[in-house]
Order: structure tokens, then C-alpha cells, then sequence
């Protein structure tokens, strides 16, 4: 493999080399079966950091790993080019698809510590609680989240970045975005002040322990429930509001209900009308409250969100089979989200769908955007620049 790999080639080497294969091959763990999904911690494997104490988060299901104390992130991609120094997407490539072992840089004593310092970092659990009773408590939990002042807090966030959250949700008859608690275990322990035990809130996604005990997982967060399509709250999206969080939006981790790539946010769930894909959920709120508060007779266009750049093929199914009217791809204002937009748009026409690209100015996003023009903003939307006709879909690589 040379030159320069197409995004459908990236998809492909993430999808057949899991994280917990290539640090397996790497040395860096052993002991966990490929197929394991559980998030984990480990010692940083990057051979700039001596971490001696388990600071390196793996999440399987993502295909990413984070270390809280160098900062060292991403995919299989990046772990290689922080394990070897290969700084080539082909060479990486051709790495993994050549099988065996790799070998990485310097500093084998501390693989070697790594291997044997594996922790559990108490997630969710699949076969432990029911999944009814995982819904159960996420009822209760959405329903704490959106009460009195944390329901307030949540609108008064959004106000302040321009969206009027009051008709969306006499549109859609109940609260559609919640707030943390100040405490740190404050929904934990409402929970089970509830009856809920500790391995249930776990499973369910709302709590995690550490070593620093068990404390709430979202914290200094306005939330945005996902729903099934039985209305269902199955997760979580939380958007950071203090400023000093690493992590801008952070999704309920990989439950018996959840699978943040098998699952789509939206503010309301209409059929048959325009449905626009963006990155965040405060962008398809903002879309999705102008609409309704510039609309007489319901809203002309709706908002999915897949929670960052990464749109899966099961994502956009569920999006194909929304609305039977082309769907608009609008990423943010930059290289990420205009490649971001490129990559749904590839999906969206393999799952059948004569996808529209909407490309905003640089330093936009779909809230800012229409934060600055209100409902009239909403015209972009429904007549973006390119569209793609069916020998374009059949065309397009990206």
C-alpha cells in the first residue's frame, strides 16, 4: 500500500485491527481477549511518559486510548506512531496488515511493567443487570437531571449561546436537556437513595469508580438524552460547561443499551422531512429550536447528531430511514468538519440516501451559525451548495 490512504481505507484498517489487538502485539497487554469492549486502564504506553500508576484509559468499543497524564490519545494510528515513531497512515497500515508482532521503541522495562498493571476501571458490565432494569434507572436518573434548577441551569446554558430551548420543548411536551448536580456523586447517590444498587448504576452508565472511590461520570455537564424509538432514554451526551474538562462531549459509556455508534441524538423524532446530520448536540438543537420557533405550522426540518466526526454505516441507516427527502451533511467551519461532512456524505449514499453538503464559513458551526442570523440562518439548510446526484454517489470517494 502506498501514497496517501482514502478515508474508506482509514475506516477499514480501524474496523480489522481493534485497539486491544494492537497493544497485544505491541507487548503493551495481554491477558484480554480481542473482543472485550469494556473500557480499561492501563500504564501510558508512550515511551515519553515513566507512569508507574494506571493513568492510560483504553476504550475498546471506540477504538481509542487516552492517558490522563501526558495526554498521549487516538486510534490505532496513533497509538503506532506513539509506540514506534511511524508517522506514515500507508507504512502504519502495511504494519498491521502484515500480522505478528511489533516491535516498538525504547524503554521495554516500562512495557513490560505495563503488562502486568491492567485494572479493571469499573464500567458497565453486560451481563450483569437486565436490561429493563437498565432502562429503569436511566428513567430515573434523565428524570433528577432534568428537575428544578439543573433543568433551568441547562436552558440558561443554552440561552447564553443564543437558542431558545422554551418551544422546542412545548413541541416536544417535556425537558430536553438536563444539568449535573454540583456534588460529585449527587445522581449516584439519588439513585440509590431510588433502590438502586451500585452494580446497576454502574451498568447503566451514570457511575464509575476509580481510585478515588465511585463518583458520578458526567460532572459539570449540560446533558442531552438518547432516546430509542420506543422514547426510551438509553444514554447520554454531556457537554462540558466549566472549561477545563479534556474531554468537550462525553457519551454514556458502551452499555446493555447504549452502543454510541449503533445510536443517533435528536431533540424531537418527526418522519418525512429534512433531516440535517451535524457534529454536536448543541448544534442540532440550535437547528432544531430555530425551527421550531420560525416555523407556523411545525418544524420544516429536524437534527441528528452521530456525537463527534464519526459517522457509522448502522448511523446512517437509521438516517436513510428517517425521511424519504435527501438528507443535508453540515459539519463545522474547518478541515476536520468539512472532511467530517465528505465522509457522512459517502455513507449516507451507501445506505441509499441522495445526501446534500452544506459547507459553512471557517470558524462556524451550525449553533454559532444560526446564533448570529436566528431562523433565517435556517435557509442554508434547506438549499446547501452541493448536491449529489447518483452518478456522483457512485463516484465518491473521499
Amino acid at each position: 500500500m502506498t501514497g496517501r490512504l482514502t478515508a474508506e481505507e482509514i475506516a477499514r484498517v480501524r474496523t480489522q485491527h481493534g485497539i486491544v489487538d494492537v497493544l497485544a502485539r505491541c507487548g503493551v497487554v495481554d491477558g484480554i481477549g480481542p473482543g472485550r469492549m469494556g473500557d480499561f486502564m492501563i500504564c501510558c504506553p508512550s515511551p515519553r511518559h515513566e507512569d508507574r500508576s494506571p493513568s492510560c484509559a483504553v476504550h475498546p468499543f471506540t477504538g481509542r486510548f487516552y492517558c490522563f497524564g501526558c495526554g498521549a490519545h487516538g486510534d490505532v494510528f496513533g497509538l503506532i506512531t506513539e509506540l514506534t515513531g511511524i508517522r506514515s497512515l500507508a507504512h502504519i497500515a502495511e504494519l498491521l496488515d502484515a500480522g505478528g508482532s511489533i516491535t516498538t521503541a525504547s524503554r521495554a522495562p516500562v512495557m513490560s511493567r505495563t503488562i502486568h498493571r491492567i485494572q479493571n476501571a469499573g464500567g458497565p458490565e453486560f451481563d450483569r443487570t437486565p436490561a429493563a432494569r437498565v432502562l429503569e434507572c436511566n428513567a430515573a436518573a434523565w428524570a433528577f437531571l432534568v428537575d428544578g434548577r439543573r433543568g433551568d441551569r441547562a436552558r440558561l446554558y443554552l440561552a447564553r449561546r443564543g437558542i431558545d430551548l422554551w418551544p422546542l420543548e412545548g413541541e416536544a411536551g417535556r425537558p430536553l436537556a438536563g444539568h449535573t448536580p454540583a456534588e460529585r456523586a449527587g445522581l449516584t447517590c439519588h439513585l440509590l437513595a431510588r433502590g438502586f444498587t451500585g452494580p446497576e448504576i454502574v451498568d447503566a452508565g451514570w457511575t464509575i469508580t476509580g481510585s478515588d472511590g465511585t463518583v458520578d461520570r458526567f460532572r459539570g455537564r449540560v446533558l442531552f438524552p438518547v432516546r430509542d424509538d420506543a422514547d426510551r432514554v438509553l444514554g447520554a451526551i454531556g457537554r462540558d460547561v466549566t472549561g477545563t474538562s479534556r474531554c468537550r462531549y462525553l457519551n454514556t459509556a458502551h452499555t446493555v443499551v447504549y452502543s454510541k455508534g449503533a445510536t443517533l441524538y435528536t431533540p424531537l423524532r418527526f418522519r418525512d422531512v429534512t433531516v440535517v446530520v451535524c457534529e454536536g448536540p448543541v448544534d442540532a438543537v440550535a437547528i432544531a429550536a430555530a425551527a421550531a420557533s420560525g416555523a407556523k405550522a411545525g418544524p420544516l426540518l429536524i437534527a441528528v447528531t452521530p456525537s463527534g466526526t464519526a459517522l457509522t454505516q448502522a448511523q446512517a441507516q437509521l438516517v436513510a430511514g428517517m425521511t424519504t427527502q435527501p438528507p443535508v451533511v453540515c459539519g463545522d467551519g474547518d478541515a476536520a468538519g468539512r472532511a467530517a461532512a465528505r465522509l457522512w456524505a459517502f455513507r449516507l449514499a451507501h445506505a441509499g440516501s441522495s445526501p446534500r453538503v452544506m459547507t459553512l464559513p471557517d470558524g462556524y458551526d451550525p449553533a454559532s451559525w444560526l446564533q448570529e442570523r436566528g431562523a433565517a440562518g435556517l435557509t442554508a439548510f434547506a438549499a446547501p451548495g452541493l448536491t449529489l446526484d447518483r452518478r456522483a454517489q457512485a463516484a465518491l470517494t473521499v
